[in-house]
């Protein structure tokens, strides 16, 4: 009887990062109006697509980042996007990572290619909306 082989999470973050983000985009496309609602995706979608978004402050500037999270169990599913903010105040993107954990094990890869313009759009759209000061103000009041 052989052993039968579980596949790492480093070994499937490549699949599942193009898989999630195609699924956003669709989302993405559909809610900014570039492409048609289906019966599968509406208008709605992406709004009731992630479970949450946050910053999370690692203790050390240069490796807080804010997180977009999208599942949760086992696995579980982010987008972190690293970022500071220039002398006007404002949030300015750097780079995004895709996330995949699962029991005991993770592992991320850079969001690069069409993708990044992707993870960038993301980001813009959470800093209009007032997500990332209203999130870093929340992770940090208590300093």
């Amino acid at each position: 009887m052989t052993a039968q082989h579980k596949l790492s999470c480093a070994d499937i973050v490549p699949y599942a990062m193009e898989s999630r983000l195609n699924e956003m985009q669709e989302m993405w496309d559909v809610f900014c109006g570039v492409k048609k609602p289906t019966e599968e995706i509406t208008e709605d979608s992406f709004h009731e697509y992630g479970l949450s978004f946050d910053y999370v402050d690692e203790g050390d500037d240069d490796n807080n980042y804010f997180r977009y999270h999208i599942s949760y169990g086992g696995p579980s599913e982010e987008i972190r996007f690293y970022c500071y903010k220039n002398h006007f105040g404002r949030w300015v993107f750097s780079e995004a990572e895709f996330v995949y954990m699962d029991w005991f094990d993770g592992a991320s890869e850079m969001i690069t290619g069409k993708h990044l313009y992707f993870a960038q759009e993301l980001f813009e759209f959470f800093n209009e909306c007032g997500s990332l000061d209203e999130e870093f103000k929340k992770a940090t009041d208590w300093m």
